[in-house]
């Protein structure tokens, strides 16, 4: 029979092949060229020079290799070697010594532009330092290792750092001008840029360079904001009067601090609840009187404070703001504008009104041991008014007549009228002699008041009207409780 030979075709994947070559190479020869570098002896950076090895000639060895592999005896393969040459010379690794020798020479200090630093002393430095091979350009670079230096800065961070700072309006009582201290932006530290900072910072005459910083988050009040709400003065202020040293005093400063520098955007709706939160002893509120159910109770947590409430309202009522919810007293107090008034529950009675202006309005409030004030500051061309109630008496008066397109406000009060004296409610006491009565609560008598609220801006006039009926309270009296039985006379048949 006839035979033939047939070439055995033989394929080799590249990747698995040099995966191949380079595990003869680190196994088998063993002897790979050392690449040079740079270590610190007691922190005195030191060279240690590069050297050849022997690495297999790879495309030398392909042919030897395959040729060995197809035949039936798998003879030896003696593999063509070479001299491994590093990539870099002796004198790159003397510059190398050089350059750490300058980085280690003392601390290295980045600085931010309002003051504040961060020092990398020469421990630090040290501890951080390391060269890698740059191996198409032939030389030794030094590498800082970025969780060394992260762990440097990581408790300062937050000082280094700088939180945004919200644009604020400032107002001048005594000018009635309003204006505006600019916000600022945050700052946060670029660690991922501490390494070429320090690079470049130990190659400077004063071994400095900035901080890496970047602008971040923008404040919650930005300066534009505050500009496109155009408050720019006084608009009204009312202020109303106490006595000192009470539970309710507590009361009226806490819900007045609330308030303080609240703005109400144009069109917006102010809500005192809202504002406020529930009044709870958690918040400091003291127990004081107020009124549930017709009912004057002197421990109410919170009690009082509608004398901020009316402070407020009168505020609203002279600024010529929308009235959008308010309530007044069921019963009548001096220390309150007869009429322009208003009281506050939580869960049942608000206070709410609208800044219906093209401006915005900023809350502010002060408060004293004797006294609370409300004021209101926007745009009106320049208008403020003022008042106060004290002594039973509510006084208005002009601050700044303002410009043509201001809005004047004018309120009429009327008298009293359909009055109702306070009816006799007597309560059984068996320590009160028969016959004899004692009055342990003065009654509040009744009447009908109505208000009247004239606005009127470029030769237009709105006028409002309303009436409030308040309740007559009773005379309370205790007596014995047989005065309390009526005898009626006998039926006659």
């Amino acid at each position: 029979s006839n035979t033939e030979d047939v070439p055995l075709p033989v394929d080799v994947d590249d990747v698995t092949y040099a995966a191949g070559i380079f595990f003869l190479d680190e196994y088998l020869i063993g002897d790979p060229a050392f690449y040079g570098d740079v270590v610190l002896d007691d922190g005195v950076p030191v060279a240690r020079y590069p050297e050849n090895g022997t690495a297999i000639i790879a495309d030398d060895a392909r042919p030897l290799l395959l040729e060995s592999f197809v035949a039936t005896s798998r003879p030896p393969v003696a593999l063509p070697t070479e001299d491994d040459v590093p990539p870099v010379d002796a004198a790159a690794v003397d510059d190398a010594v050089e350059e750490a020798s300058l980085l280690l020479a003392d601390e290295v200090t980045l600085n931010t532009d309002d003051g504040r630093s961060l020092v990398y002393e020469v421990e630090d430095l040290a501890a951080a330092f390391a060269v890698v091979i740059d191996e198409e350009a032939g030389t030794l670079v030094i590498d800082l290792d970025d969780d060394v230096l992260r762990a440097k800065i990581d408790p300062i961070i937050e000082e280094l750092s700088k939180a945004p700072v919200d644009a604020r309006l400032v107002t001048n009582r005594e000018t009635l001008q309003a204006s505006i201290i600019p916000g600022e932006n945050g700052t946060t530290v670029r660690t991922e840029e501490l390494e070429a900072a320090i690079l470049d910072a130990y190659q400077q005459p004063d071994r400095s360079a900035p901080l890496p910083l970047e602008i971040s988050a923008e404040p919650d009040v930005t300066t534009e904001y505050l500009e496109g709400l155009n408050i720019t003065h006084m608009i009204s202020k009312f202020t109303t009067y106490h006595a000192c040293c009470e539970n309710r005093v507590t009361n009226i400063q806490i819900i007045a601090d609330a308030a303080d520098n609240v703005i109400v955007p144009p069109g917006a709706s102010f809500d005192l609840n809202a504002v406020a939160g529930q009044r709870t002893e958690e918040k400091g509120y003291l127990p004081a009187g107020g009124i549930i159910g017709g009912e004057i109770d002197n421990e109410i947590i919170g009690g009082g404070i509608s004398q901020f409430t009316t402070t407020m309202y009168n505020a609203v009522f002279w600024g010529g703001y929308q009235d959008v919810d308010h309530k007044p007293h069921s019963y009548y107090f001096s220390r309150y504008p007869m009429g322009v008034e208003a009281t506050l529950d939580y869960f049942s009675v608000p206070l709410v009104w609208r800044n219906n202006d093209t401006d915005g309005v900023l809350v502010k409030t002060y408060t004293s041991e004797t006294a609370v004030t409300v004021e209101l500051w926007g745009n009106n061309d320049g208008r403020a008014i003022a008042g106060n109630h004290t002594d039973g008496t509510t006084s208005t008066w002009v601050l700044t007549a303002g410009g043509s397109d201001a809005r004047i406000v004018t309120g009429t009060i009327s008298e009293p009228y359909d009055p109702i004296e306070p009816a006799e409610e007597l309560i059984g006491n068996p320590a009160i002699e028969p016959g004899t009565r004692k009055q342990v609560e003065s009654g509040i008598s009744g009447f009908t008041v109505d208000i009247a609220r004239t606005i009127e801006q470029n030769g237009s006039s709105d006028t409002q009207t309303w009436s409030w009926r308040y309740l007559a309270k009773p005379v309370r009296y205790e007596v014995h409780p047989l005065s309390l039985i009526h005898i009626s006379e006998p039926t006659r048949r």
